[in-house]
């Protein structure tokens, strides 16, 4: 008996540590387990959901619905079932919540500048720019550069700076100065051309 008691202070021990924590994400312990359930998935039913993680269907559905508006899930309907949802992860949720409790952004879920997933290849800088061009648009300025997160923790880790820097040399090397994978943000003016110009190079 004095074993399982000492077993048992101790899980409990962990498990308020464990919550501290979580808690200082910005998350309940509910929410982190689903989060951590449902990484590198897929995405699953509400039902497998409850399975995994043994929380009830009732308790279930408020989770999911705050992890929702918080920006790290979306629901969509099952392929195989349609009076079911396939609950996932979404494709900026690191995104989201690095912004939101790591660096306190506190803007809502929709002007935190990502787009859905079928929007990503249409926002690429090269995709940006040929679409421009084609419209007879004026490139003003374009720049790739590294974004806050990757700056953030190269100010905070030493061994994430030496990582990040390799990547990028890697990167640089692999596709002959092309392409730095930490330039993971740009900004592009554009601008309509003048109407005479416009004119001049329609009739040329």
């Amino acid at each position: 008996m004095p074993v399982v008691r000492a077993l048992i202070e101790s899980a409990r021990g962990f498990e308020r540590c464990s919550g501290l924590h979580v808690r200082e994400l910005g998350l309940t312990p509910a929410q982190f387990d689903i989060v951590a359930t449902l990484g590198n998935t897929e995405g699953m039913t509400c039902k497998e959901l409850g399975q995994k993680t043994l929380i009830t269907k009732g308790t279930l559905t408020g989770v999911l619905d705050r992890l929702a508006d918080k920006g790290l899930l979306e629901r969509t309907a099952s392929p195989d079932d349609g009076r079911s949802w396939i609950t996932r992860l979404t494709p900026f949720a690191v995104h989201v919540w690095f912004y939101r409790y790591i660096l306190g952004d506190k803007r809502p879920r929709n002007e935190l500048d990502q787009f859905p997933t079928h929007f990503r290849a249409e926002v690429a800088p090269a995709q940006i720019l040929a679409r421009a061009r084609s419209a007879g648009l004026v490139i003003e300025y374009c720049d790739l550069y590294e974004g806050p997160v990757q700056t953030h923790l190269r100010q905070r880790s030493v061994l994430a700076n030496l990582a990040f820097s390799a990547v990028g040399a890697l990167s640089m090397l692999l596709t002959l100065g092309h392409y730095n994978a930490n330039h993971s943000d740009c900004m592009i003016v554009l601008r309509k051309p003048a109407a005479g110009a416009a004119q001049c190079a329609a009739t040329a």
